[in-house]
């Protein structure tokens, strides 16, 4: 009885958001969580798969068309920092915002002293050292902060950018500082000797080369400039992959990817495609890079996602999308977990109309893709852009866009729990049956930001992880799923139904098959049943099929009573009521629920009036001893040649002396006392008897006590 919902997240929340947000705040965390409360009671509330993505919610929202938070970066213990861009503001309004609950509230840090440009480019981080260029109008510099971004200094101004360089020309931007390892760093820079036209190709002795990095060798205290080999480009970002490959975006000309194996001294390239700043690592060698592209009217770009399988080698195309605007970019594409990417489309950042911003979503690292629709739409409309994505925490990605300065938070979507299917089991022990509970079809949209847990409930119990094992009593019990992502929980229920519908298992224990009986017997059956066995009837019938034929209702029925003390039921059933002859017993069985069950039926034989064979054992024995006193009763061999043992547990075994006849010496009758009978095995009768200290005869003589008469007797002696 899984709950899901419908994807209408992306489009919807946003609107809610828009609802509650005026124009230039700070939310507080209560006003956060409102809006994504919001949120996830929407997704909620309807019906989808478990591929959901939540889409984004507003955690900053700045004024209508005061352009862009351009770059954003996650440096640990929950401290996020955004930098703003600012075309459309004069003077400039760059500035650099910073969080510190994982992107929930936001508050701006001073500006650094001597600070210049329109434009804060990417962040690269090593420890609580943090490092940002500027830009996008020739007076770009270098800030850094030893504080995780909470204060900012002016490391290289514009003038430096110049000296390091060797030019005269603007120095347009410090794109992307990379930390290399062992206190090394790289940026990335573009001057303005020669535009955005083509450039020489760098080499080691390039002085022409409008492409240079900047290096640092002792942890970003001092930097000079080199250029690297193999690139003609400008790019605006590069990445170091998890497998220490350095990914270049060329996209003005000479565009592609160009990959460096030696810590960005070189560089060779891989691909033809206009690349932009849209890159991600999914690890294990595999990358993602995103296009550029810009057209004359009529207003329709094509992007592409492109996908590298063998470390940055060799690309292929894995999807293309129209956007309806003159300039298209995939800016920025985010592995959010395993098995789920987002990337965003953006359009024109120089037209405030170009609001056409979209998202896509692949579950299968970027094999296929997904239209999610408006990457966001907030209180003035759909976003030009969304700049920058990083990930905060499993599942949960901070994102900054364009043109309303919007810092932007992805939506965890509570788990889907999905308990199963109800489940009508059968009773197998008096506790109730063993059930596997299965959760397996429960699913996190997000992946995160922890494994989803599992926890069951339910009236008097309660078991943990995916599908346990866990007995549940008779009757209906409704059993509650909890999956949590370590943030948020999904509920769901199912119904177990343990029931009795299997009949007791019974068994004819007295007579044994093929036993010959006379005079009153008890019949016995043992019964067991999970839910207890209610009564026990026998059934004497004549031989005919599997069942018998009934001989009378007289012995149809007869009800048996339990026995505690040997655990069987039983019932004194007196054979004379029948003629000799063959027969068959059953026994019906009733457990507590009215499931009745049968025994095989057991043939066996009445022979109250036929001749009787005696077959003596015992001859002599030595006078004053106790000894067991041993003889079998069989049929006569005219009536059944097989000559089957009678049972018979009334007789009465008399002794006596031959020289004292009148003189009874022990009477034995059947039970379990020291003078009484036994039958051994159903092949012999046995008694103990203690013999005269003198040497004497005895008879033993046997009495069928119900007909009074004697059915046999024979004699025995003792000796000294």
């Amino acid at each position: 009885m899984a709950r899901c919902r419908m994807l209408i997240v992306t489009l919807v929340i946003p609107l809610i958001v828009a609802a509650v947000t005026a124009a230039l705040f700070i939310p507080s965390p209560g006003s956060l969580t409102q809006d994504e409360q919001m949120g996830i009671a929407l997704a909620q509330e309807a019906t989808a798969p478990c591929d959901d993505f939540g889409g984004l919610v507003s955690v900053y929202q700045g004024k209508e068309y005061t352009d862009a938070f351009s770059s954003v970066a996650y440096l640990g213990q929950g401290i996020v920092v955004a930098g703003k861009r600012s075309w459309n503001e004069s003077p400039p309004n760059i500035a650099i915002y910073r969080s510190t609950d994982y992107g929930l509230t936001w508050n701006t840090v001073p500006n650094a002293s001597g600070i210049t440009g329109r434009h804060v480019y990417f962040f690269g981080q090593h420890d609580g050292r943090v490092f940002a260029g500027t830009g996008d109008e020739g007076n770009a510099c270098l800030m850094r902060s030893d504080d995780y971004g909470a204060t900012w200094s002016v490391v290289l101004t514009t003038a430096d950018l110049k000296a390091l360089a060797g030019t005269s020309s603007k120095v347009m931007a410090v794109f992307t500082p990379v930390y290399m390892g062992e206190d090394r760093w790289l940026a990335n820079l573009r001057n303005d000797e020669t535009g955005w036209s083509p450039s020489p190709l760098c080499t080691p002795t390039s002085s022409g080369c409008t492409v240079y990095f900047l290096e640092s060798l002792d942890n970003g205290d001092t930097w000079h400039a080199f250029y690297p080999t193999g690139i003609d480009t400008s790019a605006r970002k590069m990445i170091l992959t998890s497998d220490e490959r350095l990914l270049y975006a060329g996209f003005v000309q000479n565009h592609g990817i160009y990959v460096s194996k030696d810590g960005g001294y070189s560089f060779s390239k891989k691909s033809d495609f206009l690349a932009f700043s849209g890159m991600a690592d999914l690890g294990n060698g595999v990358y993602l890079a995103g296009t550029y592209e810009q057209v004359t009217p009529p207003m329709n770009v094509t992007i592409s996602i492109y996908k590298s399988k063998d470390r940055g080698e060799t690309w292929s195309q894995k999807t293309s999308v129209s956007r309806p605007t003159a300039t298209g970019y995939f800016r920025t594409i985010v592995k959010v977990t395993e098995g789920l990417v987002i990337a965003y489309a953006s359009c024109s950042e120089f037209s405030q109309s170009d609001r056409c911003a979209e998202a896509y979503m692949s579950r299968d690292d970027g094999e296929t893709w997904t239209d999610l629709g408006p990457a966001f739409v907030g209180p003035y409309g759909k976003m030009n852009a969304i700049y920058d994505t990083v990930l905060v925490k499993p599942g949960t990605f901070i994102a900054t866009a364009q043109p309303d300065s919007n810092i932007l938070r992805s939506i965890n979507l509570p788990p889907i729990a999905d308990a199963g299917p109800d489940q009508v089991v059968e009773r197998t022990s008096a506790s109730g049956a063993q059930v596997t509970l299965d959760g397996s079809g429960s699913c996190d949209p997000n992946h995160g930001p922890q494994p989803l847990s599992y926890d069951w409930t339910w009236a008097g119990g309660s078991a943990s992880s995916v599908s346990p094992t866990v007995t549940m009593p008779m009757g209906t019990t409704t059993v509650t799923l909890q999956v949590s992502d370590g943030e948020l929980a999904g509920t769901d229920t199912v119904d177990i139904t343990v029931q009795d519908t299997t009949p007791p298992v019974v068994t004819v224990e007295f007579p044994t098959p093929n036993l010959a009986v006379q005079d009153g017997i008890t019949l016995q059956a043992s019964a067991s049943d999970p839910s207890d066995v209610a009564a026990v009837h026998f059934y004497v019938r004549e031989p005919d099929g599997p069942q018998g034929k009934i001989v009378s209702a007289e012995f149809e029925d007869l009800t048996a009573a339990p026995d505690g003390g040997i655990g069987k039921w039983e019932y004194n059933f007196d054979t004379l009521k029948l003629p000799d002859g063959y027969y068959v017993v059953l026994a019906r069985a009733v457990d507590t629920y009215g499931n009745a069950g049968w025994s095989t039926a057991i043939s066996f034989s009445i022979h109250n009036w036929v001749v009787m064979q005696l077959l003596p054992s015992t001859t002599n024995s030595k006078a004053g001893r106790t000894m067991p006193v041993k003889f079998a009763l069989r049929v006569s061999a005219s009536v059944d040649p097989a000559q089957p043992f009678v049972y018979n547990e009334e007789l009465a075994i008399k002794i006596y002396a031959a020289s004292n006849p009148g003189v009874i010496l022990q009477t034995s009758t059947f039970g379990a006392g020291a003078r009484d009978y036994r039958i051994e095995d159903n092949k012999l009768y046995i008694t103990n008897f203690r013999t005269l200290k003198s040497p004497e005869s005895y008879v033993v003589e046997i009495w069928r006590l119900s007909k009074n008469f004697m059915v046999a007797s024979f004699s025995f002696m003792t000796v000294k």
